[in-house]
């Protein structure tokens, strides 16, 4: 059975840098439940942007998976400037 996603834009930091991309929620979850949920070590993202703590672009991805214990904060992308 093919699992159903819900798509968010999200900015991570992480030490070092910070992360716009698109998370990927399984369908029925919500995005706070997901995130805080102890089974899962790694979260799936995807359209992954990678900025140093400067704001300078260093690359980008198709696929990026993050330990979430490497997430210092997180927010929902509302367009607005990253840094």
């Amino acid at each position: 059975m093919k699992e159903h996603f819900q798509r968010f834009k999200v900015v991570i930091s992480t030490p070092g840098f910070k992360i716009k991309a698109v998370l990927l929620v399984p369908e029925g979850l919500r995005l706070s439940d997901y995130l805080n949920d102890n089974h899962r070590s790694f979260i799936s993202l995807v359209e992954a942007q990678l900025f140093d703590w400067k704001g300078e672009f260093l690359e980008s991805t198709d696929f990026l998976g993050l330990n979430k214990d490497r997430i210092i904060w997180f927010r929902e992308d509302t367009g607005k400037e990253l840094f």
